[in-house]
């Protein structure tokens, strides 16, 4: 795997040469399914190479936030418990534990209010409030206006959220919620071009050989390579 030629006495270090020998290289797959985790974790803890792969992993997202990391089963840990066990990663402050609102009996509850009708009233009031939020439902629904939700803020810009809310409701959008979105289907075309190159590169695939299977640039392939920390496939033993 080093290209040696005789030229220099092969004694070089090669720190990632431990991944030939990780079991994930044989399923790749199976390392990014969430609903293998279990699998997937057991794999990686009879792995001889799981204590190189730890610290490798550590190393490469030190400091990253959680939902920058891949989610992906890697040295036993999936993505949270890697984020927990980074000392660098940014900390937010835990929310404040709320108790939970108690429920009024019914006899105890305002009426002439939907929610009260909700709740199993029905009183003249109550059904008079149902009845006129049903009916200011229909004249939104024919102005083609969207229900109004309560209780919930609309995302604020920019956002994807707000972005997804502008296109259901024909509004205009602005430069930021686009740039936000755009960068959210980015990061999802990264995550699938990452798994496809590794699932190739577990196959012992070259890098030329990668960019001919995806149709992408064999840069493309190099840079995802690199940023996943895989060291390239030199020598591909192919069928005769």
């Amino acid at each position: 795997m080093s290209g040696y030629i005789g030229q220099f006495p092969d004694t070089l270090a090669r720190p990632l040469e431990w991944q030939a020998d990780a079991v994930c290289r044989h399923d790749p797959d199976l390392f990014f399914e969430p609903t293998r985790e279990g699998e997937a974790k057991k794999v990686c803890f009879a792995c001889p190479t799981l204590l190189n792969c730890q610290s490798w992993v550590m190393a490469r997202e030190r400091g990253m936030s959680s939902h920058a990391r891949d989610d992906a089963i890697i040295a036993g840990l999936n993505r949270a418990e890697r984020f927990a066990l980074d000392p660098a990663a940014p900390k937010q402050e835990p929310a404040e534990d709320k108790p939970p609102a108690a429920t009024k009996p019914l006899e105890e509850r305002e009426h002439g209010k939907r929610s009260t009708y909700k709740a199993g009233c029905r009183c003249g009031p109550c059904k008079a409030a149902a009845r006129e939020y049903n009916e200011e439902l229909k004249r939104r629904k024919e102005r083609g206006e969207a229900p109004a939700k309560s209780g919930r803020k609309p995302s604020a810009c920019p956002s994807v959220s707000a972005y997804r809310r502008h296109l259901r409701l024909g509004e205009p959008i602005d430069d930021g919620c686009r740039a936000a979105y755009a960068k959210h289907r980015a990061t999802k075309r990264a995550d699938r071009r990452s798994r496809q190159v590794y699932a190739l590169w577990s196959k012992g695939l070259s890098d030329p050989d990668i960019s001919a299977e995806l149709g992408i640039g064999v840069r493309a392939v190099r840079n995802t390579r690199d940023r996943l920390g895989l060291i390239a496939n030199l020598h591909v033993a192919r069928p005769l």
